[in-house]
């Protein structure tokens, strides 16, 4: 658990009734953000620690006491107001801050609680990446020819460790694997048209990569799925679409960067996340399409044969329409994190020629970056606007951040 510290910073010199009466409204504003509040501070030195600090800004003449407190932390959140001359001082400390490369946000009073969860989600989220571990099934597929170069980098990068499984220990598993019991699932589909000998293929997989997450202690995984396919003659849609509804990060062809950027979103959001292939982008909108999607994810789902093979079980969900969505995508080739804030346009299927999931999303911005600066195909949808913490989280790991077509 990341501990939050939130304090009081101010001159000596003002009025203690008044640096009181704003620090309640501060702590009220912070409620439940927070694991410790210290009280007021008035000089550096206070040797208070923790992983992010909330600072009141209370009073001008505490730039150095909220510099400090901020150092010593790691990252902040300077919280200002309105009188005391409170923004000029954590004005000029957020800039000392900023220019010495210490995390720090500003917001004022009034307005800083949702600025203060963005940070808290983000220092949380780093925290969990560092013990983070990734099981990945076989290697990336060979037409991720720019994803899968240098993935070593990833743990450098972020912490976290990378655990490589041959898919013959997974082929083995399978092969004596007892069938998950999934006719809810398949019950509560709005069609099925596949095989029963399909589904229950699905769902030893299912039960295997559930089994394997467990005792590996795998926080997401991510499998060479077309080798299976033509393996096992199963394919992994159904069993990564279940997988990522009960919180386990699943991605598709051993795809790295898109793995670990579902789990970036998943953590910030604690939301499931949609991985797909960018079909199109133009004007405002990008298209997306991928063959599963988290269950939990979609409005609607029926369960279809795979859109390259013809084969096995696809699943074909539908999404709501005007929801608030993230887009994004980490590359540990360039150290970017990239993300568009925008809304479901269309989240039905709209072409017959396209893996069975598809959805339409409207960004802010011009997403044609993802065009014109190219960082690999697959980007990872997630419902919410996580882009504050992805920002904040992108500062953290000394990654770049771009945002809405930056």
């Amino acid at each position: 658990m990341v501990e939050v510290v939130a304090v009081t910073a101010a001159s000596p010199i003002h009025d203690e009734r008044a640096v009181e009466e704003v620090a309640t409204e501060f702590l009220k504003e912070v409620s439940g953000l927070y694991t410790k509040y210290v009280g007021k501070v008035t000089a550096p030195g206070s040797g208070i620690g923790g992983d992010l600090a909330l600072i009141l800004v209370a009073t001008g003449g505490s730039e150095r006491v909220v510099v400090d407190i901020a150092r010593e932390a790691g990252s902040a959140v300077l919280i200002a107001h309105d009188a005391m001359n409170s923004f000029p001082a954590a004005l000029e400390a957020f800039s000392y801050l900023k220019d010495e490369g210490v995390v720090a946000s500003i917001a004022m009073l009034g307005k800083a609680r949702a600025v203060a969860e963005a940070a808290v989600a983000a220092v949380t989220a780093a925290a969990t990446l560092r013990g983070a571990k990734i099981g990945v099934l076989g290697e990336p597929s060979p037409w991720l020819v720019y994803s899968g170069r240098n993935i070593k980098q990833i743990e450098k990068q972020l912490g976290l460790k990378l655990e490589v499984v041959g898919l013959e220990k997974l082929y083995d598993r399978f092969r004596g694997a007892v069938p998950a019991k999934i006719d809810s699932i398949v019950k509560s589909a709005s069609g099925v048209a596949v095989k029963p000998h399909d589904i229950d293929k699905a769902s030893r997989l299912y039960a295997t990569l559930s089994a394997m997450a467990e005792e590996r202690g795998w926080s997401a995984l991510t499998i060479r799925c077309f080798d299976v396919i033509r393996d096992l003659g199963v394919t992994p849609c159904l069993p990564l679409a279940i997988l990522n509804s009960e919180g386990i990060v699943a991605g598709c062809e051993a795809d790295l960067p898109a793995t670990v950027t579902m789990l970036i979103l998943k953590l910030l959001s604690e939301r499931p996340a949609f991985m797909g292939n960018v079909l199109k982008v133009e004007g405002q909108y990008v298209w997306l399409a991928h063959c599963t999607v988290p269950l939990a994810m979609t409005s609607n789902y029926s369960l279809t044969t795979h859109y390259e093979t013809g084969h096995g079980v696809a699943v074909q969900g539908e999404l709501p329409v005007g929801l608030e969505v993230t887009l994004a995508r980490y590359d540990h080739n360039k150290k970017v994190v990239r993300a568009f804030r925008g809304r479901i346009a269309k989240g039905d299927q709209f072409s017959r020629h396209a893996c069975r999931t598809q959805v339409i999303v409207k960004v802010d911005g011009d997403p044609t970056t993802i065009v014109r600066k190219p960082i690999g195909n697959h980007y990872v949808l997630v419902y919410g606007d996580v882009t504050p913490s992805l920002r904040f989280l992108a500062s953290l790991l000394d990654l770049t951040y771009e945002g809405g077509g930056e």
